[in-house]
């Protein structure tokens, strides 16, 4: 549990659509340092408005993980894109 801060700076196009090993109620920060970066918006990765976002560099993302008894679900809550 816990929050926790993970850096972004992929060296060419990539996709994240999930994040591996998390706990219960975990909240991420999602920190990027480039735009070679997509969030994919899926049924276990939900972001605003279902879509697909390319954060540019200095942006965060932050992320909640529902605790697995209700759905284990990645929800955005909140972004600031620069």
């Amino acid at each position: 549990n816990g929050i926790g801060t993970i850096y972004i700076g992929n060296s060419g196009a990539t996709n994240i659509t999930d994040l591996a090993d998390a706990s219960n109620d975990q909240i991420v920060h999602l920190i990027f340092t480039n735009a070679n970066t997509t969030l994919v918006s899926s049924v276990t990765f939900l972001l605003a408005g279902s879509v697909n976002v390319t954060p540019t560099a200095y942006s965060v993302v932050t992320m909640k993980r529902v605790h697995s008894s209700i759905s284990g679900r990645w929800v955005e809550m909140s972004r600031s894109i620069k």
